[in-house]
């Protein structure tokens, strides 16, 4: 395995661990917002609940990869990997980023389209689709149900 690493990382093994990272970061910043306020949950519970999952099945993903070695994956250049390293980590800053400037709700419904459109390979109308029954899920049983105060846009109310 470690032969493998050292030869060098496919695309969706880079992407598995910068899901991991995004989802620790996630799951830190709801640890530190607080999961439970009173008898409701806080505003960190909604991200401890999508950032631990995350963690988990990004790991599982980049072990299980490295471990059967996809032989349909080809190996990328050293440039290559470096571009793919450099955007990847501007996107879990940009992730970290939005969480704070622009709130949770809009973070995971950019998550979610960027995830199916990009990684899933979904065509345009099957990511809206999916996109905004997941949202409506999340928002219905969390802000409209269970009351959960999500960070929003510069913790202002806004969205």
């Amino acid at each position: 395995m470690l032969n493998k690493l050292k030869t060098g990382l496919s695309g969706n093994i880079i992407f598995s661990l910068v899901v991991s990272v995004l989802g620790l970061i996630w799951t830190i910043s709801g640890l530190m917002t607080g999961l439970w306020d009173r008898v409701t949950p806080a505003g960190g519970f909604m991200l401890v609940f999508i950032g631990v999952p995350l963690v988990i099945l990004g790991i599982s993903v980049t072990m299980k990869q490295l471990k059967d070695g996809s032989p349909q994956e080809t190996q990328m250049t050293s440039q290559e990997r470096r571009s793919m390293l450099f955007i990847l980590i501007a996107g879990v800053i940009g992730g970290a980023l939005m969480n704070f400037v622009l709130g949770t709700i809009v973070t995971l419904t950019a998550f979610v389209i960027l995830w199916l459109k990009l990684y899933a390979k979904f065509n345009w109308c099957k990511t809206a689709l999916i996109s905004i029954c997941i949202m409506l899920v999340i928002y219905g049983m969390f802000v409209i149900w269970l009351q959960v105060r999500f960070p929003t846009f510069l913790n202002l109310g806004i969205i």
